[in-house]
């Protein structure tokens, strides 16, 4: 039998606890944290796998631009992933860099459009 239990802060409507158990064992722990515009922000995960002998742990932060278009994530690992956009609103690169802000091989996209946005 599975559960879920979830709490939010007060006067919000947006779930920042989540719980999940199996029977009475908790399998999976979510932490989000939400700017003053309800955008997330930030989410850390404890996971506990099914043979309850290996933990987890997976989080990240992200920021916003002005449009509330996502411009970076950062993983717990210090790696990250930037993002540019062009005026019509569609994501023009997208880079995922390691901490020491060299790429990672095969994370690099660029991408162009016309000016109908094709």
């Amino acid at each position: 039998m599975y559960s879920g239990v979830y709490g939010h802060p007060a006067n919000s409507l947006l779930a920042d606890i989540l719980t999940l158990k199996q029977h009475t064992i908790r399998r999976l722990n979510t932490y989000k944290q939400y700017d003053k515009l309800s955008r997330l922000t930030a989410i850390d995960w404890a996971v506990n796998n099914f043979s309850l002998t290996y933990n987890s742990q997976m989080s990240y932060a992200c920021t916003y631009n002005s449009a509330t278009q996502h411009t970076r994530l950062i993983w717990i690992n210090g790696s990250y992933w930037d993002w540019t956009y062009d005026v019509l609103d569609p994501v023009t690169i997208g880079k995922h860099c390691w901490v020491d802000r060299s790429a990672v091989a095969v994370h690099q996209n660029e991408y162009t459009f016309d000016d109908i946005g094709n």
